[in-house]
């Protein structure tokens, strides 16, 4: 019996964290009353036209196909000490956590969210046909980690507004254009690297604003064009703000002309013109209102 004992403590590392397996080890009766809060980031991606694919193969062959992907996203969550939570079709939701707030876990995160798409980007060149380009949120703040309970069924999830708000956070990237953003929370002190700020965000169903941040590469690898052409586009947001969406309109415009394209600037475009058309009613504050996810 010791083998089997030891077969089942194996396969469920593959389902569970290594803390949550030991506990079931000492006592299962344990799980239901298991509960631990933590400073958290999570981490949640998502595929761009995902459906598309699902509908180019058969079970089987997207079975190995997704594995394959898969296997490249995992390598850089656990590379950088993080811990893959749950797969959900095509998403992902990972975790960086620690007893307190601090600097190592955050970067941490942002670190696998710059080598994830590195390694999407590598999948993609040997993929053929279908590719899977990647999207990524991440929001920092205090999760309960623990069990939940559907009658005979426990899952291990984070419980709080923590993973809800990183899955809000993923889906802006549809919007602008972009393929990592991350809250203000995130990156809050954060040395090493470079982001640009892309204003403050309403998501859908929520109340409270977020400071929205593109996640750009690591400090080292940023140039002189790249600084130049953020630092445009912060001074540009401001003008937005300040309501010239005129003068906001145009200077996007170009920025977009310079870049050869550029999402956000793309977004503060249409927005312009929606605002120049239809003014928000005051006070306005500059947040933008999603009107969907």
């Amino acid at each position: 019996m010791v083998w089997k004992s030891i077969s089942i403590k194996k396969g469920l590392r593959y389902y569970l964290p290594e803390r949550v397996v030991k506990q079931i080890e000492r006592n299962a009766r344990d799980l239901e009353a298991s509960k631990e809060l933590v400073f958290g980031t999570i981490m949640c991606t998502d595929v761009e036209g995902y459906t598309a694919v699902t509908e180019s193969m058969n079970p089987e062959r997207l079975r190995r196909f997704m594995n394959t992907y898969w296997e490249f996203i995992s390598r850089p969550i656990n590379r950088h000490r993080g811990v893959v939570l749950n797969i959900v079709g095509d998403s992902v939701f990972a975790l960086w956590k620690t007893k307190i707030p601090d600097f190592v876990s955050r970067k941490e995160a942002c670190l696998a969210a710059l080598d994830i798409i590195k390694a999407v980007d590598q999948f993609n060149q040997t993929s053929g046909k279908q590719k899977l380009p990647t999207r990524i949120g991440l929001h920092s703040g205090y999760v309960l980690l623990g069990n939940i309970i559907a009658v005979d069924h426990y899952e291990y999830s984070p419980i709080g507004d923590i993973p809800v708000t990183a899955s809000r956070i993923e889906g802006l990237n549809k919007y602008l254009g972009t393929r990592i953003l991350v809250s203000e929370e995130v990156i809050h002190r954060l040395d090493g690297l470079f982001t640009r700020g892309l204003g403050k965000f309403m998501p859908v169903g929520k109340t409270n604003s977020l400071s929205i941040h593109e996640l750009v590469c690591r400090e080292e690898d940023s140039c002189e064009q790249l600084k130049k052409q953020c630092k445009n586009f912060a001074e540009t947001l401001e003008i937005f703000r300040s309501r010239s969406w005129i003068e906001a309109e145009e200077r996007f415009q170009e920025s977009c002309r310079i870049c050869g394209g550029d999402g956000p600037s793309d977004f503060y475009v249409k927005k312009c013109r929606q605002y120049i058309e239809h003014p928000p009613k005051e006070p306005w504050d500059g947040v933008i209102c999603m009107e969907a996810k």
